[in-house]
């Protein structure tokens, strides 16, 4: 579920990240609070998707020890 919300918040995040990229300014404010979320935060969804890979391997591991 929290990689879920992850993965919806770096889709919205990537799409702002293209349009800016695209037109080569942020119209809104938020688009800018937008990329800089992105770009600090990045390490914590790193860290969320190695917990979520860890986690499906272990899952995976005990489905095969049955």
């Amino acid at each position: 579920m929290i990689e879920l919300v992850f993965y919806i918040w770096l889709l919205g995040a990537t799409l702002i990240f293209v349009g800016v990229a695209m037109t080569g300014k942020a119209n809104d404010r938020f688009e800018a609070l937008w990329l800089l979320a992105l770009s600090a935060s990045w390490p914590v969804v790193l860290v969320v998707f190695l917990v979520g890979a860890a986690a499906t391997m272990v899952s995976i591991v005990i489905s095969w020890s049955r």
